[in-house]
């Protein structure tokens, strides 16, 4: 899907290739498609590389190193190009979740009712970091000790000045001044701030059930950045500033950062060594890609000169592709390419984190990602067709001037001369008039001037290398004897990718309203371009927003419902999804539609309020429950705001209207 809040398109580009005399494949970075071979008597052009972009998101913590990955990738594969927008741990979630992104980046693992809202994702550890308590205090450069109660209670503002006693007695022989400690942290959603509100909590019970572990808290003091950047910025610029940042920000920008106490009583600085220490001595057992990976942790591990505060960061990615709508207009070249990615930073990527203060990935963790990347795939829903197409031209034109062909389809034109002259089907792609080096291929169509005996020329429009030619879109096709006769090839995906999205959009058309923020619809719908039927995995999902926990979900298989025309070219259908959240009986409407530019969209609301009585089906009893309060009014000592379902401050009529429309409906536990 191509719209404005997904990555920068893959310049991914077609030519119509034609069956030849035999079959080569030539491949850029790991990626190839067998081709025809253009027969002996065409000068077929010489291919341009593919151009592709493999757009992320989310922490800030490995950005250094991602930087590097992505400079050292295109170098070697010049054709792929990988941006990477920043933005914080929770951005990076929230984009895989809405899939907006080829992949992401996460300090913090997904949790367990995050992972619901993501079904399919995988975690790939991509390398480890440690984050350091950075200050500014003039002549004080080297040698603060720190232990976790105090950085906490700093945090918690109990600890307000740098001569405090619990700072002093841990640094005897230093003179720290009587200055009010200007404290720093994250104002955006971040995996750096998990790590260390997870560290706090570890070493402190006060901060864990007032403050709490999370990407994003209420601080209790201190003054937001936004960034490990943003963070690091702010402490080199305020005198008597301490805050948190990963440590290769800390050393570009030459801060000083404090030695942490670790469970076995020393003050360990931050380095390459003392971080990786916290894996070799890590007690945690690894799940799969596929698994929970949110109670991993390599904070506070053995060790006399193990660093305590370290942590794995993550690439998320879903494990089948092609529900990702920046993957599905590609016919899979995009999903090879990020699977390539993803497969060299797990392996050569590795030898440039070290110089960054990272921690290179051990063998084990390096043979789980690998597992993680064997098992993405990208699926075509749909099943190549073969279409014959009998076209004629004479002087008045060719007999069919709209062409629709379907990316791997095989198509076969009979052509035929009306007038007994010489003619030649080709494709103008740029639509100039003029037949130009990266549209010879179609020149593979054979000169026809039969009036009886059909020439039969078959293609396969395809995925490939030439320039300025979308993988999808509309087109001119020309007769090369004749420039002026023309039509209209229509050369659409075979698939399109609609997204359901956890959010806080989710509306209902009755009242009173339920927590909206509780509530979601998510998943992918796969329209089928060839057949125009839409299908796939939906679920709904009630999330408790106090305690995170799921109180309901149920997964629906959607078996390929036909779209139906709607206004203009755009195809659409509706359908509802019915599950219970106590004390109401909701159904979600869900509409997808097909858009003609190859695009598709979903959208959907809340429309059932009215089991009353939660007994699983609108029923008899709920009637009578807003019988028994009809009449009376807001206010009013019979007044029920559960049986004013129109919310409109009277139960009346339309209340009972309401109950009586969906009577005999199941909520379907």
């Amino acid at each position: 899907m191509k719209s404005s809040n997904i990555k920068i398109t893959s310049t991914i580009v077609i030519a119509l290739l034609f069956a030849g005399i035999m079959a080569q494949t030539i491949g850029f970075g790991g990626i190839g498609r067998q081709l025809s071979q253009p027969r002996a008597s065409q000068q077929a052009p010489t291919p341009l590389n593919l151009a592709i972009t493999l757009s992320a998101s989310g922490a800030t913590f490995p950005i250094p190193l991602i930087t590097q990955y992505a400079a050292q990738y295109h170098a070697s594969n010049p054709n792929v190009t990988i941006t990477y927008a920043g933005g914080g741990s929770g951005r990076g979630q929230r984009d895989t979740m809405n899939k907006t992104v080829d992949f992401a980046g996460s300090d913090a693992p997904l949790s367990a009712s995050q992972r619901v809202l993501t079904p399919g994702i995988l975690h790939i550890p991509e390398t480890i970091g440690s984050v350091v308590p950075a200050y500014n205090l003039t002549g004080i450069v080297t040698g603060l000790h720190l232990n976790g109660s105090t950085l906490a209670n700093i945090y918690l503002g109990n600890i307000v000045n740098w001569n405090d006693p619990a700072i002093q007695q841990q640094n005897p022989g230093t003179t720290l001044p009587a200055q009010a400690i200007k404290v720093a942290h994250r104002s955006d959603s971040s995996g750096t701030t998990f790590i260390w509100t997870s560290f706090l909590c570890l070493d402190d019970p006060t901060w864990c059930s007032t403050v709490g572990v999370s990407t994003a808290v209420t601080w209790p003091v201190g003054v937001g950045a936004s960034g490990n950047l943003g963070v690091a910025t702010y402490i080199k610029n305020t005198p008597f500033a301490l805050g948190y940042v990963e440590l290769n920000y800390a050393l570009q920008n030459s801060m000083t950062f404090a030695a942490v106490k670790n469970p076995a009583g020393n003050y360990i600085v931050a380095s390459l060594q003392t971080t990786s220490w916290a894996v070799s001595n890590s007690t945690a057992t690894l799940p799969p890609g596929s698994g929970d990976w949110s109670s991993v942790s390599l904070l506070n591990a053995a060790g006399a000169q193990t660093y305590p505060i370290a942590s794995f960061t993550y690439f998320l990615v879903y494990q089948e592709l092609n529900v990702v709508p920046t993957m599905d207009l590609t016919d899979g070249v995009q999903a090879n390419a990020l699977k390539a990615f993803l497969n060299w930073v797990i392996t050569t990527g590795q030898t440039f984190a070290s110089g960054l203060s990272y921690v290179p990935l051990p063998p084990a963790v390096v043979s789980i990602d690998q597992a993680s990347i064997n098992s993405m795939t990208f699926t075509d829903i749909s099943t190549p067709a073969s279409q014959t197409v009998d076209l004629s031209v004479g002087p008045s034109g060719w007999s069919q001037t709209s062409l629709t062909v379907t990316t791997q389809d095989s198509v076969t034109l009979n052509l035929l001369s009306t007038d007994g002259l010489s003619h030649q089907w080709y494709i103008d792609f740029n639509n100039n008039g003029i037949l130009d080096s990266n549209e010879m291929w179609t020149t593979l169509s054979p000169v026809f001037s039969s009036t009886t005996t059909p020439t039969v020329f078959t293609f396969k429009p395809v995925i490939w290398f030439q320039e300025g030619i979308p993988a999808a879109g509309t087109y001119t096709f020309r007769d090369s004897q004749n420039a002026g006769l023309t039509g209209t090839i229509i050369v659409q995906p075979q698939q399109t990718a609609a997204v359901l999205t956890p959010g806080s959009t989710l509306t209902s058309t009755l009242a009173p309203v339920v927590d909206n923020s509780r509530v979601s619809t998510i998943g992918t719908l796969l329209i089928d371009q060839r057949t125009k039927t839409v299908s796939g995995l939906v679920s709904a999902v009630a999330v408790d927003k106090t305690s995170g926990s799921i109180t309901y979900s149920k997964t629906y298989n959607i078996p390929g419902l036909h779209l139906l025309t709607t206004t203009s070219t755009d195809l659409t259908i509706s359908f509802v999804l019915n599950l219970a959240v106590l004390p109401n009986a909701l159904s979600t409407d869900v509409t997808a539609t097909l858009h003609n530019d190859y695009t598709a969209a979903t959208s959907r609301a809340l429309s059932r309020e009215v089991d009353i009585a939660a007994q699983g089906s609108v029923n008899i009893v709920d009637l009578a429950t807003v019988a028994v309060h009809f009449g009376t009014t807001l206010g009013g000592a019979g007044y029920d705001p559960a049986s004013d379902i129109n919310a409109d401050g009277a139960i009346n009529i339309l209340d009972l209207a309401f109950v009586a429309f969906y009577f005999g409906d199941s909520a379907f536990r």
